[in-house]
């Protein structure tokens, strides 16, 4: 019998350790449908480990604990329930811009939690292993993202696909220049000839220059589920850069799309989007989460 779930209309998963190319999974995936006891709320989360998976794990095991621990130590349970910040949406946009707006409550205690589970594996002594971490909380009226490293999430807003999140690549000019103003370099697209990504967990042994920092935002979902012009958003796709460095935004959403379209089971059109990347050929670990946000019934 299917999970009946609260939080969203439904939730596809697939992953692949891609033996050809990767000696293991370093990939940890969580879901949790009914988050802090509210019927309305989901915590969906991808961290995705380099040098190991010990810092996936551990994050994987522990960031949600700290998250609600948080939530509780400040009363903010009520927030779980009825978000009624002034969350910023995606309208008009096909990618974050560069400055994002002020983080709603939640996003800061999503930060608190990222910067506790960062200490953890300070104390653990995760010198030189590290993780990205991409989280999605779903609440009744917004989505709560946050981004550390780069794993991705994107919006298919009817059928058009919006970046929810910052890539942070030791490419990214802003981040060379945070970087090197750090007292570090950036070689061949690495800090410090070292790791791709600029920010993630872990990694103590250059940690003043791969900093846990997130990107913070906050979407809304209501009134309606629909932007000015009508158009419904539909799913989002939760990802780890193994997916990304071979599928662009909207080559993702418009196999999920057509799948969901076809079959209404985002399992199998998460496991369409893992087969794309695969037949193209990338190199990583494969993990995507899909959620479903409305009817497929209702999209135009």
């Amino acid at each position: 019998m299917a999970l009946r779930l609260t939080s969203v209309i439904g939730i596809g998963h697939a992953e692949d350790p891609n033996p050809r190319f990767r000696k293991q999974m370093e990939d940890v995936c969580i879901m949790i449908d009914k988050f802090g006891n509210s019927p309305t709320t989901g915590f969906y989360a991808v961290y995705d480990g380099h040098g190991g998976q010990d810092a996936a794990r551990i994050a994987g095991d522990n960031l949600h604990r700290y998250f609600l621990e948080q939530i509780i130590q400040q009363k903010q349970e009520h927030l779980l329930e009825a978000n009624d910040t002034a969350p910023q949406g995606l309208r008009g946009e096909d990618r974050v811009p560069e400055t994002p707006p002020p983080p709603s409550p939640l996003g800061l205690l999503l930060q608190q939690a990222i910067e506790r589970t960062d200490e953890v594996l300070r104390q653990k002594n995760v010198l030189y292993t590290g993780c990205t971490a991409l989280i999605a909380l779903v609440t009744r009226n917004t989505i709560e993202f946050a981004s550390v490293g780069d794993s991705r999430a994107v919006i298919s807003i009817a059928g058009k696909a919006f970046r929810c999140t910052n890539d942070h690549k030791a490419s990214d000019k802003g981040e060379i220049e945070r970087i090197k103003a750090a007292g570090g370099v950036v070689t061949f697209g690495r800090v410090n000839g070292f790791i791709s990504v600029s920010r993630a967990l872990g990694d103590h042994c250059i940690k003043n220059l791969v900093i846990c920092t997130p990107f913070l935002r906050s979407y809304s979902r209501y009134p309606s589920s629909v932007d000015q012009k009508g158009e419904p958003d539909e799913f989002v796709i939760l990802a780890c850069d193994g997916i990304w460095d071979v599928v662009t935004d909207q080559e993702s959403v418009d196999v999920v799309r057509k799948c969901l379209k076809e079959t209404g089971s985002p399992q199998k059109a998460a496991f369409e989007l893992k087969s794309l990347a695969l037949k193209n050929g990338t190199q990583d670990n494969l993990t995507v989460l899909v959620l479903l946000l409305r009817e497929v019934s209702s999209w135009p």
